[in-house]
């Protein structure tokens, strides 16, 4: 029974310890959630994959004046006429050396190429956009949810003081209950700030490839933003449509190539190198050929083969439909161009307004700050000797309320300006150089650390 009991109490205490543990938070860096960002995101990899297929491409069309090698051979009997040679085994090699449409196809080849690469640009970039805004919204949604807290606490206190005043006669059940409503709003705010940070915290986690763990944003790691004038002025396209362009470069280059099959002449250089059976067991070669016999049975050529297609109608159907297809890329291009042109205009009037938020945000921020300390002073003042109104804690309550509140409006206004100022960036193509020239520097938190 005693052993009974001692393993109860210890499997009892392992639970204690098991619900009373707190989580472990891994504190990660800006530049460490971008860089395992970049490495696992399948957007990324996806646009490397087309990179890898558009240099093989180039490649490919290059190596037509690369000789092609090949062997071949096979053994059997015939009887009547023969079919052709008696070869044993053969060797043969072709090569273009001359073709209209082969410097089209090469440009093409080159301008998919840059498009790949343009394009590889773009899914970086805009990896690097959801990460950065992710951290940015986490780790604005950290310090919203500690001004939460604390306007909670003030609400808690305000509402513990209005009840007393009710007691006293000082106050009425109205002001008790619009207290009592007005914490329970901040503490709904509060659940409804920590689910946004866990939305946040999991859309991170997916776009790192990592699992298992709670992520604590370090704000001390996200530089500071640039001037929004210099990004207003800014006229750069984005990669992406940048790598549309260079797309419809290329099926222009691939239909100019496909315009000049027929009426061109094209030279390809040949050669061949064959061993002839001439047993007359074998075969009846020597029978119909009778000068044949007692010469060599080897056999080699090399020539320059010339061809010029007179009609093929088949042909012409492929260059009208790459005719169409370059003109459907240019005009996707074109389209791509005007809709990011419209979303960049419409990002800037918004990034403007925000600025003036912001600055008004912040104004009512230092005024609620300043009437905070007005109150604190006066609570500690002789009011008999100077006159003034006497304060009482209900006023204190309401004063630092108001500054939370106020501060919560300021922290909101910044945290959408940081994340218009991301957008811009990203559509002006400085999102990359702006990660590198300032996340790339030494910091003093750069990897996961791990504190309970």
């Amino acid at each position: 029974m005693r052993c009974l009991a001692k393993t109860v109490a210890l499997l009892a205490m392992m639970v204690g310890l098991a619900v009373n543990t707190p989580c472990a938070h891994a504190q990660l860096s800006l530049s460490s959630a971008v860089e395992m960002a970049l490495r696992n995101d399948p957007r990324v990899k996806a646009a490397e994959a087309n990179v890898t297929k558009a240099q093989a491409v180039t490649s490919e069309v290059h190596d037509a004046y690369v000789p092609t090698v090949g062997i071949g051979g096979g053994y059997g009997k015939s009887t009547g006429p023969p079919l052709g040679l008696p070869t044993v085994f053969s060797i043969s090699s072709e090569s273009l050396v001359f073709n209209f449409a082969q410097h089209d196809n090469i440009l093409a080849a080159q301008a998919g190429l840059e498009s790949a690469k343009l394009a590889l640009r773009e899914a970086k970039q805009q990896v690097e956009e959801d990460v950065v805004l992710t951290y940015v919204s986490l780790a604005g949604a950290q310090e919203m949810k500690t001004t939460l807290n604390d306007e909670e606490s003030c609400a808690a206190r305000l509402a513990t003081i209005v009840n007393d005043r009710v007691g006293a006669g000082l106050d009425t059940q109205i002001e008790l209950l619009k207290s009592n409503r007005n914490a329970t709003q901040i503490r709904l705010l509060a659940l409804q700030q920590e689910d946004t940070m866990a939305d946040q915290e999991a859309h991170l986690m997916r776009i790192m490839g990592l699992t298992g763990r709670h992520i604590e944003a370090l704000p001390s790691t996200i530089p500071a933003m640039p001037e929004v004038s210099a990004l207003i002025r800014d006229n750069s396209l984005s990669f992406g449509v940048q790598a549309a362009f260079e797309d419809a470069r290329s099926r222009n280059d691939i239909a100019s190539g496909q315009s000049k099959y027929l009426y061109r002449p094209q030279i390809s250089l040949v050669g061949n190198y064959s061993r002839l059976n001439t047993s007359p067991s074998e075969s009846n070669f020597l029978v119909y050929y009778p000068t044949f016999a007692g010469k060599s049975n080897n056999d080699a050529a090399i020539a320059i083969q010339i061809q010029i297609p007179l009609f093929d109608r088949a042909h012409q159907a492929r260059a009208l439909e790459a005719s169409a297809d370059a003109k459907h890329a240019m005009f996707d291009a074109e389209s791509q161009k005007n809709l990011f042109l419209d979303e960049r205009e419409k990002e800037r009037h918004t990034m403007a307004e925000l600025v003036a938020r912001a600055e008004l945000a912040n104004d009512d921020r230092q005024i609620a700050q300043m009437q905070l300390n007005a109150v604190l002073a006066q609570l500690t003042a002789n009011n008999a000797a100077t006159g003034a109104t006497p304060m009482t804690p209900k006023d204190e309550q309401n004063a630092r309320l108001d500054e939370r509140q106020k501060y919560a409006d300021f922290l909101s206004t910044q945290q959408d300006l940081q994340r218009s100022t991301i957008r811009l960036m990203r559509e002006t193509g400085q999102l990359d150089s702006w990660l590198k020239n300032e996340l790339h520097k030494p910091t003093a938190q750069t990897s996961f650390s791990t504190k309970p």
